[in-house]
């Protein structure tokens, strides 16, 4: 603290009043520097943001990194193209499968049922035939004991 004797005479002889001597002006003074210093110390904090800011835009505009990230998730969309077309494919086959079981199957049913149908098809055309004796059924080379010739001959 400077003391009244440190201060210089006046010249007309007198001594000068020191502003420093009163408690209230170096008070005042002790708060204005520490606002300062604490505005200062926001402003430092806002500019190591902004600057934190320019950073991430920077990070992000540089040409090898940004060529890096680029790779990178191309590699990763390859790999998941790949793996959607696995998964599509198996369950592409898986449903070829079923359909080649349901068509196997089917086709079974189909052609027993088309079996059966054509059994009891002949079965009745041959119950509706009437019957005719071999001899007079027409047949060339065949000997009918009537004595009369084959039926449609012309002897």
């Amino acid at each position: 603290m400077i003391t009244p004797a440190a201060v210089s005479p006046a010249p007309n002889g007198r001594r000068r009043s020191c502003p420093i001597n009163s408690s209230a002006t170096i008070r005042g003074w002790i708060r204005a520097l520490n606002g300062t210093v604490d505005a200062q110390g926001k402003t430092i904090a806002a500019q190591k943001e902004f600057i934190q800011g320019l950073h991430i835009v920077l990070d992000a505009t540089d040409i090898p990194r940004m060529q890096q990230r680029f790779e990178s998730y191309k590699k990763l969309v390859v790999q998941e193209k790949k793996a959607l077309r696995l998964d599509l494919e198996k369950r592409l086959s898986e449903e070829r499968d079923k359909i080649d079981q349901i068509g196997g199957r089917t086709v079974e049913r189909l052609s027993d049922y088309a079996q059966s149908l054509l059994s009891d098809y002949v079965a009745l055309v041959a119950e509706l035939m009437p019957y005719a004796p071999l001899a007079e059924r027409g047949y060339e080379g065949c000997y009918v004991s009537t004595g009369r010739p084959p039926f449609g001959s012309d002897n």
